[in-house]
């Protein structure tokens, strides 16, 4: 079987529900209410129950019109949550043991996009996955967050 049949056998096996949740607070942490919008969830990608986890941060400008940008740390194998927390994302942290945040992020990403920080391949971060059963490549990572990034966009079209 080729690369090609692999890939549309892959993609057509997805059976699992795209599922997210709106974030609303996060205890201790400088509020956000007002100033952007934040999700996280699961995005099904495999058959036996992968799935790869993901957070967006609405834009604080004007979420409908400005871009979106797809975040993924090094590796496979590092997790989006690096970038979202101490890279790019909303909020400034003291040092790597300080919890929570002190502030918002003057130069966070979503000040004027929408930003979806992507972790991959499964069993990377919260992701979920077998790791024991799983045989990882970069072909295997590169579906996984191909068929994340469709899925993600059919159900969120206002992206």
């Amino acid at each position: 079987m080729g690369s090609y049949q692999k890939f549309l056998t892959f993609a057509l096996l997805i059976i699992c529900a795209y599922s997210y949740q709106r974030v609303t607070s996060m205890p201790e942490w400088p509020d956000f209410t007002g100033k952007f919008e934040m999700y996280s969830g699961y995005i099904p990608v495999g058959t036996n129950g992968e799935e790869l986890f993901f957070i967006l941060t609405t834009s604080m400008a004007q979420p409908a019109q400005d871009p979106i940008v797809l975040w993924l740390n090094g590796g496979p194998g590092c997790s989006s949550l690096n970038g979202f927390l101490w890279e790019n994302g909303p909020w400034v942290f003291d040092g790597f043991d300080t919890t929570p945040p002190r502030a918002f992020n003057p130069y966070a990403w979503n000040t004027h996009a929408n930003v979806l920080y992507l972790d991959g391949p499964s069993g990377v971060g919260y992701s979920k996955g077998n790791i024991e059963q799983t045989e990882y490549s970069d072909t295997m990572a590169m579906l996984q967050q191909y068929t994340a990034i469709v899925e993600f966009l059919k159900n969120q079209p206002q992206y």
